[in-house]
């Protein structure tokens, strides 16, 4: 089964450290590689967004993140 580009993002997010903080310090152009459609940016924007909030995410990328 081949992965959605969103789930390669979600994914890359939680196992490459310097993509993760690349991603939360510009999260546009962390999304740029991917052809995510307007929705999953959003998400993604959201996902970034809630890593760095002080109550934090789940650390697993089966967690819940919007």
């Amino acid at each position: 089964m081949m992965q959605g580009n969103m789930e390669m993002f979600v994914r890359r997010m939680f196992t490459d450290a310097t993509f993760k903080e690349s991603a939360l310090r510009n999260p546009e152009t962390a999304m740029a590689g991917y052809r995510l459609s307007s929705a999953e940016k959003m998400a993604a924007s959201k996902l970034c967004a809630r890593v760095l909030s002080p109550d934090g995410v789940a650390t697993h990328p089966h967690g819940f993140w919007y």
